[in-house]
C-alpha cells in the first residue's frame, strides 16, 4: 500500500475520532448528527453544481448508501446518548472492519493474501483488546451498549462497501458530493418527521454540529479517496486506528479506564499495520 494512502488513512482517523468526542460531548446527538449532515451537504453542494449529471449507476449506488447512513445516524445517536464512548467506539469501529472484509471479497472480489490476511487478524485481535478492556458498566448495560454498537458498524460496512463500488464507478470527486446530499437529505425527511422543537434544538447544538459536520465530511472524503488506490478491506482496517486515538483521548477527556490490556491491544494494532503496508496484496 503507497505511503501517500497511509497518510489519507491515518489523517482520516484522527478527524474521525476527534468529531465522535466532539458529538459525545453533546447532550443532543440526534439533532446534532442531523445538523452535522446538512452542513457537509451545504459545503459539498458546490462541488455537485459544478459536476455534469451523474450516471443512474451513481445515483443508485449513492442512494443506497445514504440509506444505510441514515440508519447508522439513528443508531449512533441513540448509542451515544445510552451508553459510554469506550465502549461505543472501540466496538462500532472495530467490528466494522471484519463485515467490511466480507463484503469485499463477496461484492468486489477482494480475497486477501496470506499477509494481508495476517495483518488484518492482527489490527482485529488488537481492537477486541482495546474494545474490551474493563469499563464503567453494569453487565446489562454493557450487553445493550455492545448490541447498539454492532448495529453501528454493520451501517459503516454496508455504506463503505457502495461507496467503495460507486468511488470505482465514477471516481471520489463525481461520487462524493452526491453521497453526501443525498444523505442529508434523508435524515432530514427523517428528522422532521419524528422529532419535536427541531429549530430550537438545532440552535442549540450549532457550534459542535459544524465541528462534527466539517470533520465527518473531511474524514470520509479522505477515506474516499484512499479507497480509489487501496484495496478496500485493506484500507477499512487501516481506518480503525482510530479506535487507539479515541482509547486515548478518553482516558484523558472522560477519566475512562486505559490499563495494560489497551496498551498491548494499540501495539498489536500498530504491528497490524505494518504488515498490511509491507506486505498485504490481493490474491
Amino acid at each position: 500500500m503507497a505511503t501517500t494512502t497511509i497518510a489519507l488513512i491515518l489523517a482520516a482517523a484522527v478527524i474521525h475520532a476527534s468529531w465522535n468526542l466532539v458529538l459525545k460531548r453533546t447532550g443532543d446527538t440526534l439533532i446534532t448528527l442531523w445538523l452535522s449532515t446538512v452542513v457537509a451537504a451545504a459545503l459539498m453542494a458546490p462541488a455537485l453544481l459544478a459536476q455534469p449529471a451523474a450516471a443512474p449507476v451513481l445515483w443508485g449506488h449513492a442512494a443506497l448508501a445514504a440509506l444505510i447512513e441514515t440508519g447508522y445516524v439513528v443508531a449512533l445517536a441513540h448509542a451515544y446518548r445510552t451508553a459510554d464512548f469506550s465502549l461505543v467506539y472501540p466496538i462500532a469501529r472495530g467490528a466494522a472492519p471484519a463485515l467490511l472484509a466480507l463484503w469485499a471479497w463477496w461484492l468486489l472480489g477482494e480475497r486477501p493474501d496470506a499477509g494481508g490476511a495476517l495483518g488484518l487478524a492482527l489490527v482485529l485481535v488488537g481492537l477486541v483488546l482495546v474494545g474490551l478492556a474493563p469499563q464503567r458498566h453494569d453487565r446489562g448495560a454493557t450487553m445493550a451498549g455492545s448490541a447498539q454498537a454492532l448495529l453501528v458498524a454493520a451501517c459503516i460496512s454496508g455504506y463503505s462497501i457502495i461507496d467503495a463500488a460507486g468511488v470505482r464507478l465514477g471516481g471520489a470527486a463525481a461520487y462524493t458530493p452526491l453521497r453526501f446530499v443525498l444523505a442529508a437529505l434523508l435524515v432530514t425527511l427523517l428528522v422532521l418527521a419524528r422529532q419535536r422543537d427541531v429549530w430550537a434544538r438545532a440552535r442549540a447544538v450549532f457550534r459542535p454540529a459544524l465541528i462534527v459536520g466539517c470533520g465527518n465530511l473531511g474524514a470520509y472524503a479522505l477515506v474516499l479517496a484512499a479507497y480509489g488506490t487501496a484495496p478496500v478491506a485493506y484500507a477499512g482496517a487501516l481506518r480503525e486506528i482510530s479506535i487507539v486515538i479515541g482509547a486515548l483521548a478518553g482516558w484523558r477527556l472522560f477519566g475512562e479506564p486505559f490499563g495494560a490490556r489497551r496498551v498491548i491491544g494499540a501495539g498489536i494494532i500498530a504491528a497490524g499495520i505494518v504488515v498490511i503496508a509491507g506486505w498485504g496484496g490481493l490474491a
